[in-house]
């Protein structure tokens, strides 16, 4: 069989905002299958900045994210900040060209959103937000003066073919399925912000309040988008 790649998964893309990875199709039972889109994309800079200069300025956001598990005690897009509202009509324009792109027509969401403060020598382990049947989407925001990739360890590829690094800048905007495991590597530079967030489908946030057993879990602050 012909040595490949991972860009050998790459489908040529309907929208130039789409990244997509997938298997080609199986001719037994055990060969492995796989859709893997990612989502480019960036918001204004204007924005941006108010965002950035909003949280960087305000004590509670100056607490690094990881630190105690601060970022489940509190939802962004539930605060009162006066951007929240243009945000969330940006995110969810992208999200449903996302959608769109891949054909799929939901159209109720929630939303739920934190801020990244990351110092000089942090890094972010690979971890993935969502893990289950109901698994969806998640997002990041670059809000500072930041190239540092989002590394995204690819089902089945990756094992073989390597990390994929995609590349960052401020304003940058990336929407990917919540299970896909993903990292920030060590941080060279004094400082980097970014807003990460999980959106839920209304069919999840239903079960998930008729089910709840932990009052404090973040999924409870969820708003929708």
């Amino acid at each position: 069989m012909k040595q490949r790649d991972q860009f050998d998964f790459l489908v040529t893309p309907k929208h130039k905002n789409l990244v997509r990875f997938k298997s080609w199709g199986r001719k037994n039972w055990f060969a492995p299958e796989f859709d893997i889109p990612i989502w480019e994309s960036t918001i204004s800079m204007t924005l941006t900045k108010q965002i950035y200069k909003t949280v960087k300025n305000h004590k509670f956001y100056r607490t690094p994210a990881t630190q105690n598990d601060f970022w489940k005690s509190y939802n962004i897009f539930a605060q009162s900040h006066s951007f929240v509202k243009h945000l969330k009509k940006v995110i969810k324009k992208q999200l449903l060209l996302y959608l769109e792109s891949l054909k799929l027509t939901e159209r109720s969401f929630f939303i739920n959103g934190w801020i990244n403060n990351m110092k000089k020598n942090e890094f972010l382990k690979p971890h993935a937000h969502g893990i289950h049947e109901h698994s969806f989407i998640s997002g990041q925001i670059v809000l500072s003066n930041s190239i540092l990739p989002i590394a995204f360890i690819l089902p089945h590829l990756s094992i073989e073919y390597g990390i994929l690094y995609r590349m960052n800048k401020q304003s940058a905007l990336k929407l990917f399925p919540s299970y896909l495991p993903h990292f920030i590597s060590k941080l060279a530079q004094k400082e980097r912000w970014t807003l990460a967030f999980d959106i839920f489908t209304e069919d999840f946030i239903k079960v998930f309040t008729q089910n709840r057993k932990d009052l404090m879990d973040p999924i409870s602050r969820a708003v929708v988008l």
